[in-house]
């Protein structure tokens, strides 16, 4: 069942952004979303994932009709025919090769009649960077996919900028579904989820499963406190997350980590300040912990490790015991 323990907020800096609209803890779902707005499966993942399920199965059978996409079982075949397969298969029928993921996506949407000449209010709030987007090469790509998806799903010619928008928004908002080895098998557009800014230390992060999508606490998080998530990798270092910002995103991060270079380790340490634990006390003396230590080429390949785990929504705690051990034996290795 849905739910969303948030509210759009104007911020001064930041434009509109998500906060919270209760107290949450660590591990705790803010929003839950079964059926979000587009979620497709990426083409290299089709033989990979059940296109209605998104679930990673063994045995898949694939469409007879159209032999593009593949389900777990019938129920799941069922569900994707009579949620718009039945308007697509036609149509991937026809061509020679399968369409790239976001053509299939905006075709979807189209054929259901989510907009058309007409942006959907839903998303047309969104930043898109269209001027931004324009200087670059990524550009004519948007365009291409923009004429493919509305001449295959028969839509007016007049729909094209409409896509246009729509495709905009998704290159600046859209996540990625990943399986717990971090191999992407799907693109997902939210509009919901979409509202919450970066933070290269953030307080949530966004994960799946399945077709579902839902929010998550990081931090404890305070009623009426904005919602960051981080739309990179927060364990590269700040030049190269502020470059990525930037070719992505199109804005300079002035988050804490990033103005005052934080590292991966001394973050870590900010989050989660030693505790003693009396297995760990076996192998070391809490009280040696400190940061006087320059430990970060250690700990940022440890900290690749807790970043995949909250990723992939094994949650912090088996990842802070884990980190916090590792960290334990490099010091006894240095002192």
């Amino acid at each position: 069942m849905d739910f969303n323990h948030t509210a759009v907020a104007r911020y001064p800096k930041l434009g509109n952004g998500l906060k919270a609209t209760r107290d949450l803890a660590p591990g705790d779902d803010i929003v839950r979303i079964d059926e979000p707005y587009l979620i497709v499966v990426e083409k290299a993942a089709l033989n990979l994932v059940c296109s209605q399920c998104l679930h990673e199965k063994e045995k898949l059978q694939r469409c007879t009709g159209c032999k593009v996409v593949y389900y777990c079982s019938r129920a799941c075949q069922s569900i994707a025919w009579r949620g718009g397969h039945k308007l697509e298969c036609p149509i991937y029928q026809r061509l020679p090769d399968v369409l790239p993921t976001e053509v299939r996506g905006v075709m979807g949407l189209l054929l259901k009649k989510k907009f058309g000449l007409k942006p959907d209010l839903q998303w047309i709030s969104l930043e898109g960077h269209a001027p931004a987007l324009r200087r670059t090469g990524r550009w004519d790509d948007i365009v291409l996919q923009a004429k493919a998806a509305v001449e295959f799903s028969g839509s007016p010619a007049r729909c094209i900028e409409t896509a246009v928008e729509l495709l905009c928004r998704m290159a600046a908002n859209a996540f990625r579904v990943t399986l717990p080895e971090a191999t992407e098998t799907g693109l997902c557009f939210e509009p919901v989820l979409a509202m919450a800014n970066h933070d290269c230390d953030p307080n949530a992060f966004v994960m799946f499963d399945g077709r579902k999508v839902f929010l998550r606490a990081l931090n404890p998080i305070k009623q009426g406190e904005q919602i960051f998530i981080s739309y990179i990798d927060t364990v590269l270092p700040r030049d190269t997350r502020l470059a990525d910002l930037q070719a992505s995103y199109f804005f300079t991060c002035t988050c804490h980590k990033c103005t005052s270079d934080l590292g991966t380790y001394t973050t870590f340490i900010r989050a989660f300040p030693p505790i003693s634990y009396p297995r760990l006390d076996l192998f070391v003396d809490p009280k040696s912990l400190d940061l006087t230590h320059n430990l970060e080429p250690w700990a940022d390949k440890v900290q690749q490790v807790w970043e995949f785990h909250i990723k992939n929504s094994f949650g912090p705690v088996s990842s802070f015991l884990f980190l916090l051990f590792t960290r334990d034996l490099i010091m006894r290795w240095l002192i």
